[in-house]
């Protein structure tokens, strides 16, 4: 009956060194667990930041591209406006030309009528 009463003290003392053992792991497992339930709430939190700024970044990108449409259609009509003016320049240059000439035509004449 010693011998039992030995291999059960062993056995227990077995058993308590594992209950230990255990137990020191489940506490290793229990700080790695809040470990990392910290390190998820930090990845949450960035994410939801980074969530913020793409949409203030979409909306700032949607104003800018309203303003880029704005200020092309403005070139193209200041563009059209500036061929129109410069069509109108040259024709004007044109007349002044040809009304040079008559000016000079007519001086030329008046030199000869008044130069009889």
């Amino acid at each position: 009956m010693a011998a039992r009463t030995a291999e059960y003290e062993e056995q227990l003392e077995s058993l308590l060194n594992k209950c230990s053992s255990l137990e020191k792991q489940k506490a290793r497992l229990q700080s790695e667990v809040e470990v990392l339930v910290m390190d998820l709430e930090k990845a949450t939190t960035h994410a939801q930041n980074l969530e913020r700024r793409v949409s203030q970044l979409e909306k700032l990108n949607l104003e800018l591209k309203s303003k880029n449409e704005e200020l092309v259609a403005s070139l193209e009509h200041t563009q059209r406006e500036l061929r129109n003016k410069m069509a109108d320049l040259q024709k004007l240059q044109h007349e002044y030309e040809k009304l040079h000439e008559q000016k000079e035509a007519l001086v030329r004449e008046n030199k000869k009528l008044n130069g009889k």
